[in-house]
């Protein structure tokens, strides 16, 4: 049998980094595949300050969106020792001497949470791991030749991200309080000042806008109260 991630482990602190490093990883990815989502849907309100730089925002979306990808796929890698939920559940479930289960330890749920992280019993693990193999990681070249998207062969929801992203959490928190009574924020204190930045923006566009619309207006009072001219003779 190959090296795993429980055979790396020494102590219950090593461990305890492991946990944290994993749970601010997914923290990361939470704020990116987050900040993406507001700033699509942002674009209904903040849309005429945001249309004053379409290639700014649509690269940092872009970037969002990639950046969340590729981490929340390295939080379900493959990989047997690799830092993921599943081999970190993987060395919970091997009962390694150097870590304490309490006396209430609740195993029916481990194998809940162990079922939700593996790609053969998680449909959507499944196929974040095609995405990660046949697009972010490497290009399938067989696909693009022959018109194929994965989108159609593995398809991954809103819904299916928010579950990975979400449950991920919800399960290095719960083991993270069982064995050290801690938990890891969601977001940082200032994660909402993306809205200052587009305040800003929308309202030098508007006000733009609206001395744009005061010119106009003026220009056309103007010429609405000018006099024609005359010709200069009557003809006779």
């Amino acid at each position: 049998m190959g090296r795993t991630l429980a055979s790396r482990i020494r102590t219950e602190e090593q461990f305890k980094t492991l946990l944290t490093t994993l749970s601010l990883d997914l923290g990361r990815v939470s704020d990116y595949l987050w900040l993406f989502k507001t700033l699509v849907e942002a674009q209904r309100e903040y849309w005429r300050g945001m249309s004053q730089s379409p290639a700014f925002w649509s690269t940092v979306m872009g970037a969002l969106h990639d950046a969340g990808f590729h981490g929340l796929a390295r939080a379900y890698d493959l990989k047997d020792d690799a830092l993921t939920l599943r081999t970190l559940l993987e060395t919970i479930e091997s009962s390694p001497s150097f870590l304490s289960r309490p006396a209430n330890f609740d195993q029916p749920q481990l194998q809940k949470d162990l079922e939700f992280v593996h790609h053969d019993t998680n449909e959507a693990v499944a196929h974040l791991m095609l995405w990660r193999h046949k697009f972010f990681a490497h290009r399938d070249a067989g696909k693009i030749l022959k018109g194929w998207t994965l989108a159609e062969d593995a398809p991954l929801t809103n819904a299916d991200i928010t579950a990975l992203v979400e449950n991920g959490f919800g399960i290095l928190n719960r083991y993270g309080y069982i064995f050290f009574n801690t938990e890891t924020a969601r977001h940082v204190h200032g994660h909402m000042d993306y809205l200052r930045v587009l305040e800003t923006l929308q309202r030098d566009a508007e006000a733009r806008q609206a001395k744009f619309t005061e010119q106009l207006q003026r220009a056309e009072a103007e010429a609405a109260t000018e006099k024609p001219g005359t010709s200069g003779t009557d003809g006779t």
